[in-house]
């Protein structure tokens, strides 16, 4: 037998979101301890300060061509993993960015090339508990940015243990440039039979596509209609602001 299919690079964004999840304790209980040190701990040190590594030059411009319309768009701005998201309100724990990020850079294909990733795990503390922001996307050039995008939440339904508890919509905020899916996911939790939900958003532009996922520890037990979706999108639309820059 010949080895299994590679996953999209979408579905790997997906995934490497679930499983920042899972590595920062989100389907236990382990993030509250985690929130409690949030303000420059060890492991933030770990944290880029100017964003997440390039695996390529990520200067060149679009493909030869002229104005073809298969030409590539011209690589104009980068993902970065900054030191804080949402105004300040969660800081950076850890960059997953170099050890992690060839998982999404390893080929290009006729619609993509991948240059670089960002992947970011940032926790904060809220009223009830802890809260934890998982950033996972890749910068470069692409063709066709709704099919990278549609393809991120798609995955997310492939990874083991979890599923689909509120299909993926498009809840762009009014006046967004920038189209943003977002799904009510689950996933297993420590407990038997416990399923863990929480909300997922995916963007994806001409430079860059990636996927957040939101968790609160106050809201382990929520039920999928009680997540606020239109939050999530002005969210992720402000992570994108933050977190989306010109290459210089």
């Amino acid at each position: 037998m010949g080895p299994p299919p590679r996953r999209k690079r979408g579905g790997m964004v997906a995934l490497l979101v679930i499983g920042g999840l899972v590595l920062l304790g989100c389907l236990g209980y382990g993030v509250k301890m985690i929130a409690s040190g949030v303000g420059g701990g060890d492991s933030a040190k770990r944290g880029s300060s100017d964003g997440g590594s390039s695996s390529r030059d990520s200067s060149r411009g679009g493909s030869s061509g002229g104005g073809s319309s298969n030409a590539f768009p011209a690589a104009e701005y980068k993902l970065t993993v900054p030191k804080t998201l949402l105004d300040g309100e969660y800081t950076l724990l850890q960059d997953m960015s170099e050890s992690e990020g060839s998982k999404l850079t390893q080929e290009s294909t006729s619609t993509t090339r991948a240059d670089g990733a960002a992947i970011g795990q940032y926790t904060a503390q809220g009223a009830s508990g802890g809260k934890v922001v998982v950033l996972s996307g890749f910068y470069g050039q692409v063709k066709r940015p709704d099919q990278e995008r549609g393809s991120v939440l798609r995955g997310a339904a492939t990874a083991e243990n979890a599923r689909v508890e509120q299909p993926a919509q498009d809840v762009t905020p009014a006046g967004a440039d920038t189209t943003v899916e977002c799904a009510v996911l689950s996933a297993a939790g420590a407990g038997a039979g416990q399923r863990v939900l929480f909300p997922m958003c995916a963007w994806g532009d001409e430079n860059t596509v990636a996927g957040v996922a939101f968790m609160d520890t106050a809201r382990l037990d929520g039920k999928a209609g009680d997540f606020d979706l239109a939050q999530a999108a002005k969210d992720t639309l402000k992570i994108r602001t933050e977190t989306r820059t010109p290459i210089s």
